[in-house]
């Protein structure tokens, strides 16, 4: 693909070359890695506003999406959190039973 030979390979090409070689799909494909970290710079809630902008939708009305989704994306943040806590706690419980 990087040399020109495939010009269009089928996803499940790509998705078989990732998983036989352990890369990313960006790594055949390096516009999404630019486009990903331009995104990633952003947070959830600045990508909605940006992407409201563009659309007829009153800016009030924007600023609350906004607030909704910041408040989603904490309360994930933090339920994932726990769930990486809890993890370590089980790790830890094993290693002291054996």
């Amino acid at each position: 693909m990087r040399t020109g030979i495939m010009k269009k390979p089928s996803m499940d090409a790509v998705e078989a070359l990732c998983m036989f070689f352990p890369v990313e799909p960006a790594f055949f494909y390096p516009r999404l890695a630019a486009l990903k970290n331009r995104q990633s710079g952003r947070s959830p809630a600045e990508q909605v506003k940006v992407a409201l902008r563009s659309t007829s939708i009153d800016p009030s009305v924007q600023e609350h999406v906004a607030g909704i989704i910041q408040a989603l994306t904490a309360h994930e943040d933090l339920k994932r959190k726990r769930d990486d806590d809890d993890e370590v706690e089980e790790g830890d419980s094993k290693e002291k039973s054996t």
